[in-house]
């Protein structure tokens, strides 16, 4: 919602609550998905890549090359 009403700083901190809920719940799927959605908000490079990282990592856990191949390396080139 906050990312739709273009509240960034609100949409980063939904993000990152997210990622604490999927941590919690065990859900390497979206887990990935909500790093590489919060990637997408960072203007820091260093916290990009980083975020970036974890994104793969999370999907690298459930053998899911494809979604780094299909939706980080386009979107995050230099990231990885």
């Amino acid at each position: 919602i906050a990312l739709a009403r273009l509240d960034i700083e609100q949409a980063r901190t939904d993000f990152d609550a997210a990622i604490g809920l999927f941590r919690r719940f065990g859900d390497p799927y979206s887990i990935g998905g909500a790093f590489r959605r919060r990637a997408k908000l960072e203007n820091n490079t260093a916290r990009r890549r980083q975020l970036v990282q974890e994104a793969a990592q999370a999907w690298r856990s459930i053998d899911r090359s494809d979604l780094i191949n299909d939706l980080l390396r386009p979107d995050f080139p230099n990231d990885l």
